[in-house]
């Protein structure tokens, strides 16, 4: 149903949404991983959102380097993925 085009049309809006909501985001109340919840209209975008992330993260190390990573190290590369799409 265009799932994948819409999300590749408003990566930036969902990015942009769940980096502003993540301080509050529970698993009651997030909009953004199941095919339950909804955001915009859309089910899923944390996984696209996820696999965008993931991708960037395997352009950059190995498999290997990545399962050493800590949770902290994640965290920053988070944050540079956000401002290098926001």
């Amino acid at each position: 149903d265009g799932w994948l085009e819409w999300c590749d049309e408003h990566c930036k809006q969902i990015l942009a949404d769940f980096h502003a909501d993540l301080p509050v985001l529970t698993k009651s109340t997030q909009n953004y991983f199941g095919d339950w919840v909804s955001h915009h209209g859309r089910g899923d975008v944390g996984y696209y959102l996820g696999a965008k992330f993931v991708q960037k993260l395997r352009d950059k190390y190995s498999f290997e380097q990545l399962i050493k990573m800590s949770i902290d190290d994640i965290y920053q590369e988070y944050l540079m993925f956000v401002e290098s799409k926001l």
